[in-house]
């Protein structure tokens, strides 16, 4: 999902902004927004409002990092690892954001517990293979969605700095 800014009335506004200054400012607002993305996932998506926390590993996968290109700027939010490389970081984010039917194979599994007992000794157990289905839980595209008034805003505000510092 992306959100599109377009600025009006003001015909050859480009021709006129000093670009190093225009791109710096609106950089740092494009981060702004997208670190507070990504603290609104942790706070309120991933502690309960859509998932729960279990472990922490989806929450500590959630960052935000900044890309940009000559006359381009794009943050992203999302399930990946920080740093220059970002890869994937949680394995079932995007299970949990779109939905998903997966296939298990068969397989033995080794039980120590029955109904909350301890066994007094190990047993293997055969699963047979199946499919389990894990509805869309969405974290991500919901909070983009709720939050797309205040980004575009941070937007604007980013642009009004570099104009407000001289890049005119």
């Amino acid at each position: 999902m992306t959100i599109e800014t377009e600025i009006t009335g003001k015909e050859n506004l480009w021709d006129q902004i000093n670009a190093e200054v225009a791109e710096k400012k609106v950089s740092e607002s494009i981060l702004r927004a997208a670190i507070r993305l990504s603290n609104i996932v942790k706070k309120d998506k991933l502690s309960g409002q859509v998932l729960d926390k279990k472990t922490g590993t989806l929450r500590r996968s959630i960052n935000a990092r900044v890309e940009g290109l000559q006359g381009w700027v794009g943050s992203f939010a999302g399930y990946f690892t920080p740093g220059p490389h970002p890869e994937p970081a949680s394995g079932y984010a995007r299970l949990h954001e779109f939905g998903a039917t997966v296939n298990v194979p068969e397989h033995t599994r080794r039980c120590t517990m029955v109904f909350g007992r301890e066994l007094a000794s190990p047993i293997e157990v055969l699963v047979k293979a199946h499919s389990a289905t894990y509805p869309e839980r969405s974290f991500l595209r919901s909070a983009l969605r709720e939050q797309k008034p205040m980004i575009s805003k941070e937007l604007m505000l980013g642009l009004k700095r570099a104009m407000k510092i001289g890049a005119l």
